[in-house]
Order: C-alpha cells, then sequence, then structure tokens
C-alpha cells in the first residue's frame, strides 16, 4: 500500500509541476499578448485553483503514505520490522517539494494580481 501511495505522490507531484509551469506559461502570454485578457484571467483562475487542490491531495496522501510513528505502523510492517526512518526521509523530501511548489504558487498569485489590475483597468470603465 505504502508504495503504492508513494507512487501516486510522486505522480501527483510531477502532475502539479507540469500544471504549474503551464499555468506560468499560459499567465506570461496572457499578459505579453494581452489580448482577450477576461476569458485568459478565468482559465488562469482555474489553473491556479486546480494547483490548491493538488497541494491538498498531496498533504492529505502523505501521512497516510508516511506514518511518523510506531502507533501508526500495519501489522505488516512490524512483521518485516520496518525502518520507520526510511519513511520519514522521504516524506521529508516530498514534503520539502511540495512547499517549493506552495512557494511558486504565490509568486503566480502575485501576477494573477498584476492580471487582475490590468483587467481593471482596462475593463472597468465599462461596467
Amino acid at each position: 500500500m505504502r508504495n503504492t501511495s508513494y507512487l501516486l505522490i510522486m505522480f501527483q507531484i510531477s502532475y502539479l509541476t507540469m500544471m504549474v509551469l503551464s499555468f506560468e506559461t499560459q499567465t506570461e502570454v496572457s499578459v505579453a499578448e494581452e489580448s482577450d485578457l477576461e476569458d485568459s484571467f478565468l482559465n488562469i483562475s482555474t489553473s491556479l485553483k486546480n494547483i490548491k487542490e493538488k497541494i491538498a491531495v498531496i498533504t492529505t496522501l502523505l501521512p497516510k503514505a508516511f506514518p511518523t510513528n510506531s502507533s501508526e505502523r500495519t501489522d505488516v510492517d512490524q512483521n518485516f520490522d520496518v525502518d520507520v526512518s526510511h519513511y520519514n526521509g522521504t516524506y521529508d523530501s516530498i514534503m520539502e517539494k511540495v512547499e517549493k511548489i506552495k512557494n511558486k504558487v504565490k509568486e503566480l498569485k502575485s501576477t494573477l494580481r498584476t492580471l487582475s489590475t490590468t483587467l481593471d483597468s482596462k475593463f472597468g470603465a465599462e461596467k
């Protein structure tokens, strides 16, 4: 089960990284072209929401995949005397990746605010 959870988490992180890169590219193109900013803003907002949801999924899966104390270990773990410190190291490295992605999302939110301001200044008078 843990190997499956680990693979699922690593897949989620890879997918999330791709989403962040796609989000960055989409944002840069939208700001540079300033064409159809309203649609771009909605697409970017949706992408950011999806990124946040993926982060939530990963942080929910982590404790299940990598228990941090012996009371959370399964009978199978105890029968085979699994070294929990191995899981803790992996857990830490995954959390480090998640933190980097969260920091990137903060940067992207700033870009999104800039785009929002551009939208307001461009279309605010029409409303």
